[in-house]
C-alpha cells in the first residue's frame, strides 16, 4: 500500500500518484466497450492505495462527472460493480447528463443515468449496493420517471418492484403517466400500480392531454378506460376535445364523440375549431370545409336549430359576418382571404381573444404579412386592429 504517514514529500508524491491513477481510470471508463471490464494493471495500480484513498481516487470529478457516472451510462456493469465494492465509489454522486433532444444539460445520480439510458443492469447493481430508487435530479425526476420517458418497461417494472414511488412528479408537475403516453402497455402497468390517471402538471394538463396531443388514439382509449376526466380544463381552457380540435387529432376527435356526451352546440363548435385548424395549420381548406359544412347539419337537428352565438361584425374582419348557413359557406368557399378571415372569427368566438392559439395563429399571419402576402386583403389595417384587440 502506499504510506498515509503525514511527510510532506510522500504526501506530494502520493497526490501525483493518485492523479494520474485517477486520470487513466477516466479514461478507461469513457472509452471501454461495453461489457468490458478494467485491465488488470489499472485495478493492481488501483488497489494498492488503502481504502480510503481508492475512495477518494474513484469519486473525483472530471468535466462534473465521476468514472462510477461515465461507467453507468455506457451501461459497464462490471465496472461498475469493481468500483463501487472495491472501491467504494459513492453511488449517490450526482453527475453532469445531456439531454441528446435539446442538448440542456442536468445534475442527475448514475441511477437516473443508467435507466434514461436504458442500462437495466446497471440499474439492478446499483439498487443492489444502496442506491436511492427516489433520488430526483435537479428538477425533480426520479429515475423511474426518466424510463418512462423513454418506455423502458423492465426498467420501470424494476425499480417499482424496488420501492420506486410513481405518483412523484418533476418541479413541473410532470408525472411518471405523462411522461409514458407513447406507450399502451407502460401506461396500463402504472395505471394498475396506482398511478393517479387525472393528475395533472403546472400547465394542469393531464395524462389524456399530452396523449391527445401527440395523437395517441390507443392511449386515450386506455386512459378513458381507466375513468379519465374528458372534461378538465388546461390552463388555457382546453378540455380533451377541444385539444383534440387545435391539435387537428381526428381520430381522437371522432372517438371521443362517440364515446361521450356532449350538447349539440359543443358538437358543431367542435367540427368548426378542428376545421379552423387544418386551415390555419395545415393550409388544407378541402379538409376544413369536410367539418365545416356537417356543423350547420348539426346545429339544424334539434327543433328549434341551435344558433351561433356570432361576434358582431369587426372592423379587424372588415366588418365580414361569420358564415351560418351552407349558402353563405359555398358562396365564398372559392376565396382563400375570406376563409382565412372566418377561421379566425369561429377561433375568436369559440376560445376567446386571449387563448395562446389564437395569438400563435395571428402571429403567423404577422410573420406572412412581414413578408409580403396579401392575408387580409379586404382590410390592409385588418392585422394592425387585430393585434391591438387581443393585446389589450
Amino acid at each position: 500500500m502506499f504510506s498515509t504517514n503525514p511527510s510532506p514529500s510522500k504526501g506530494l508524491k502520493l497526490s501525483s500518484a493518485a492523479e494520474i491513477v485517477f486520470r487513466d481510470l477516466y479514461e478507461e471508463c469513457r472509452l471501454s466497450r461495453p461489457g468490458a471490464n478494467l485491465c488488470h494493471g489499472l485495478r493492481f495500480r488501483l488497489e494498492r492505495f488503502n481504502e480510503k484513498e481508492r475512495k477518494t481516487i474513484v469519486n473525483k470529478k472530471k468535466d462534473g462527472c465521476t468514472p462510477l457516472f461515465i461507467a453507468a451510462k455506457r451501461g459497464n456493469v462490471e465496472i461498475v460493480e469493481y468500483l463501487v465494492n472495491t472501491c467504494h465509489a459513492d453511488v449517490e454522486e450526482k453527475g453532469l447528463y445531456q439531454v441528446p433532444d435539446d442538448q440542456s444539460i442536468h445534475k442527475v445520480s448514475p441511477l437516473w443515468c443508467a435507466a434514461v439510458a436504458g442500462r437495466l443492469q446497471v440499474v439492478k447493481c446499483l439498487v443492489k449496493y444502496g442506491a436511492n430508487v427516489n433520488c430526483v435530479s435537479d428538477t425533480g425526476s426520479t429515475p423511474v420517471r426518466s424510463a418512462c420517458f423513454m418506455t423502458y418497461y423492465d426498467i420501470v417494472k424494476f425499480l417499482v418492484e424496488s420501492g420506486a414511488d410513481i405518483t412523484i412528479p418533476n418541479y413541473n408537475g410532470g408525472t411518471c403517466l405523462i411522461n409514458s403516453v407513447q406507450s399502451v402497455p407502460l401506461c396500463q402497468y402504472l395505471l394498475e400500480k396506482g398511478a393517479a390517471v387525472d393528475a395533472v402538471d403546472i400547465q394542469n394538463k393531464t395524462a389524456l392531454h399530452y396523449a391527445i396531443q401527440e395523437h395517441r388514439l390507443d392511449t386515450a382509449k386506455l386512459l378513458i378506460r381507466f375513468a379519465a376526466d374528458p372534461f378538465i380544463k388546461s390552463r388555457y381552457g382546453d378540455d380533451a376535445l377541444q385539444t383534440a380540435c387545435l391539435k387537428g387529432a381526428t381520430e381522437i376527435f371522432e372517438y371521443l364523440l362517440n364515446e361521450i356526451w356532449y350538447p349539440v352546440e359543443r358538437i358543431a363548435d367542435a367540427h368548426e375549431l378542428i376545421g379552423s385548424t387544418f386551415l390555419d395549420e395545415h393550409h388544407d381548406l378541402q379538409i376544413a370545409l369536410r367539418f365545416w359544412r356537417p356543423a350547420i347539419q348539426i346545429r339544424n337537428i334539434p327543433e328549434p336549430p341551435v344558433q351561433k352565438a356570432v361576434l358582431p361584425p369587426n372592423p379587424a374582419y372588415g366588418n365580414m359576418k361569420e358564415y351560418e348557413t351552407l349558402e353563405e359557406l359555398d358562396s365564398m368557399a372559392g376565396n382563400l382571404e375570406a376563409m382565412r378571415l372566418q377561421s379566425l372569427m369561429i377561433c375568436e368566438r369559440i376560445l376567446g381573444l386571449k387563448h395562446k392559439d389564437l395569438i400563435f395563429r395571428l402571429d403567423k399571419i404577422s410573420v406572412h404579412e412581414r413578408e409580403g402576402a396579401e392575408v387580409f386583403g379586404h382590410n390592409p389595417n385588418a392585422l394592425k386592429l387585430l393585434s391591438t384587440t387581443w393585446k389589450k
